[in-house]
């Protein structure tokens, strides 16, 4: 009875958001001291999770994953037409069709068990359509125990790991770099969601308790739903709140027939082969021509054939084998892979990486170095014994500063050499964004270039208007500043001047019936350094109009007219004056 008040609290509480804002809720049981506070608050303000009609959000009551689909379908966009009137057509048509095609899947388990919750299906069905969740999975739904019962079971910590990766976009990022040993209970996690979890301790996201156990099995309470599931909205590089119309669910079946497929072929390079169950595997397939890593889930029903045509098992696959990989366009599943050239001696080729440093992550067994390779992210596995050459001195990984230069000497996938280089930098600039974080970064224009700098624990901040030290929250966008950096990790900041005005010009596109808003083309943004983009102007009583030399007012100004638009400062909302140039 419990469950379904919350859900009736949370639809009104939705309802209510639409017109309103949602402001924050202090619950009874979670003080301002509890460990998952601003957790529980971000979940309830985004209204992911609320609490019951006596204002307690009942931190240590356990999650079914009935509960689990509906807090994570709303975290990930779900929006029902039922609350939300003003959902656009074509995002509400594409929900009722992914819902008319994943309900018969989820009818089977409707009549496979009596204590079903229906009044979930439909967000299930979106987590279904968004691959957040896999078919296979709602047997996890319900429980029966030894004398037949059954009842709505509890999540589990490793299953919300799972689907979080899921939803971070990350599971072939997470398959394809793990490495055992990250909890002492590993073993008892199913051999397929081990990388899952490996992966969220690499974030921060999930710690081990005092001796190092992750808790297998252990079911998940509201307090660890809140703060697993904000940690990870928190590193999506799309809030979850923008209307998911922007990031579709599935593309819905049209039928195609088997005649109409067409196969194409992909040369690649098997990375990595790792067993997923007792009958299936992630293989991990470099592309070379595209430049890219995947993998993907196979078994022996594939056809994968040797270098005399001859059909082989999975596991007999050698790493490192070059081979043809044939897919099914529909559906973008493997349908055979040829191999073309077995593993060669490691000894007859060394290939050299170049790159950037982003991050690097020391677990129990290597390093996980990110870098910045030709405009896209890798990530490489390093053994820990493996010395680092840095600016011609022997050091470990972790002395790399982000933005050194890195280059890696391969000898099949082993790495067998790290180099690196830093640079020191004197430049002056503008700061456009400042992202505050455990290590926070600061986006720095440099004429017409951008730059992203770190700030550390030692970074020296300096004013030099105010004449003292100050911190990084205190920084001000748009304020001009030097920097004495060492790669991109910043050594000293200065703030030289604060912005003052800013003026823009363009072209009025389009003016609103009230004429207190109006839609200009502009030129250039010295800021951004975007050029011919359309930037919304909010025009206040205050703001002072000129035509033609005269001072005039709002109601005067038209579509087409060239216009110069000054803001007192970076940080202003509101226009000083806008001159109408023709």
């Amino acid at each position: 009875m419990k469950r379904k008040f919350i859900k009736m609290v949370i639809v009104l509480l939705i309802t209510s958001m639409i017109s309103v804002n949602f402001s924050a809720v202090e619950y009874s049981d979670v003080l301002t001291t509890h460990w998952a506070y601003d957790a529980v608050q971000y979940m309830q303000e985004h209204g992911y999770m609320v609490g019951s009609s006596s204002g307690e959000f009942l931190p240590k009551e356990e999650v079914t994953y009935f509960d689990m689909a509906e807090i994570l379908a709303r975290a990930t966009g779900y929006q029902d037409e039922k609350i939300n009137m003003n959902i656009k057509e074509q995002f509400k048509a594409e929900i009722k069709l992914n819902y008319e095609k994943k309900l018969p899947i989820i009818n089977e388990y409707v009549y496979k068990y009596k204590v079903w919750q229906n009044s979930s299906n439909k967000e299930i069905a979106y987590l279904l359509g968004k691959r957040y969740l896999h078919n296979s999975e709602l047997d996890n739904f319900v429980k029966t125990d030894i004398v037949g019962n059954q009842m709505a079971a509890f999540l589990k910590k490793e299953d919300l790991a799972v689907i979080l990766v899921r939803i971070l976009g990350k599971e072939q990022t997470a398959q394809a770099i793990y490495m055992p040993g990250s909890f002492t209970d590993e073993l008892q996690i199913d051999a397929y969601k081990r990388p899952h979890v490996a992966y969220l301790k690499s974030l921060g996201i999930v710690v081990g308790n005092g001796k190092g156990k992750f808790g297998a099995g252990e079911a998940v309470t509201r307090s660890i739903m809140a703060q697993m599931t904000s940690d990870v909205l928190k590193l999506m590089p799309i809030v979850p709140i923008i209307p998911v119309e922007h990031a579709p669910i599935e593309i819905i079946d049209q039928g195609v027939s088997s005649s109409e497929i067409k196969y194409e072929g992909k040369k690649a390079i098997v990375n990595k082969l790792i067993p997923k169950n007792e009958t299936e595997y992630y293989i991990v397939l470099e592309f070379k021509d595209e430049n890219k890593t995947t993998f993907y889930s196979i078994d022996n029903n594939i056809i994968i054939l040797n270098l005399y045509e001859e059909k082989m098992n999975v596991e007999d696959i050698q790493i490192g084998s070059e081979a043809e990989i044939i897919f099914d366009p529909k559906n973008e599943t493997i349908n055979i892979i040829k191999i073309q050239r077995e593993k060669q001696n490691q000894e007859e080729h060394i290939e050299t990486v170049k790159g950037n440093m982003l991050k690097v992550i020391k677990n129990q067994q290597e390093y996980i170095l990110s870098m910045m390779v030709q405009e896209k992210q890798k990530e490489y596995i390093i053994g820990l014994d493996l010395e680092v050459l840095r600016n011609n001195k022997i050091t470990d990984l972790l002395s790399c500063k982000f933005g050194d230069e890195i280059t890696l000497k391969l000898q099949g996938n082993k790495i067998t050499s790290v180099t690196a280089n830093s640079t020191l930098k004197n430049i002056s600039g503008k700061i456009q964004a400042i992202n505050i974080k455990y290590k926070p970064e600061l986006v720095v224009v440099i004429g017409e270039t951008r730059q992203t700098f770190a700030v550390t624990p030692t970074t020296k901040i300096y004013d030099n208007k105010l004449d003292e030290e100050i911190t990084v929250n205190e920084l001000k966008l748009y304020s001009k500043i030097t920097i004495q950096a060492e790669s991109n990790e910043i050594l000293k900041l200065t703030v030289e001047e604060y912005g003052t005005k800013l003026i823009y010009k363009g072209i009025i596109d389009t003016i609103e019936e009230d004429r207190t808003t109006m839609d200009i083309l502009i030129e250039y943004d010295i800021m951004t350094n975007n050029r011919l983009f359309i930037k919304p102007v909010n025009i206040a009583s205050e703001t002072l109009v000129s035509i033609d030399g005269e001072q005039s007012h709002s109601e005067e100004l038209k579509e087409g007219m060239e216009v110069l638009i000054t803001y007192k400062s970076y940080e202003d909302l509101i226009p000083k004056e806008v001159i109408a140039l023709n």
